[in-house]
């Protein structure tokens, strides 16, 4: 079963509808429906919500959409979605978005998404989470 918006009403939606959308709904989405969100809507997803995203739906978020949820966002991907992401992806993220990542979701990121990490992203993650890599 799909979401039932289409592609152009999800593109019409404003952070505070897009804060209604539930984690059910968005194991519904296809790739086309999530991408088709602005970067304010999807800034305005829950942590909830953003925490179901599997990775098909994070490997097909641009630079932009990826970069505009929160660090805390970020750290509520699980870490089955953030092995969707790519190494274009990853260079996108903050230091603060790297920095709230935990241990495990480290650890699900593939080996050349790992390596793509910049010197400046790599001294943002925290003793904890390379003592636990």
């Amino acid at each position: 079963m799909t979401m039932q918006m289409t592609t152009t009403q999800l593109g019409q939606l404003t952070t505070t509808q897009a804060g209604g959308i539930s984690a059910a709904q968005i194991l519904q989405m296809t790739t086309s429906q999530l991408t088709a969100m602005t970067t304010t809507a999807l800034g305005g997803l829950s942590t909830t919500a953003v925490g179901v995203l599997p990775g098909n739906l994070v490997s097909a978020l641009t630079t932009t959409q990826l970069t505009s949820f929160t660090s805390t966002e970020i750290g509520a991907i699980s870490p089955a979605g953030l092995a969707g992401l790519s190494t274009t992806q990853m260079q996108s993220l903050s230091t603060t978005s790297v920095q709230a990542l935990s241990t495990t979701q480290l650890s699900s990121l593939a080996l050349p998404v790992e390596q793509a990490l910049t010197t400046t992203q790599i001294s943002a993650i925290t003793a904890t989470n390379i003592a636990g890599l």
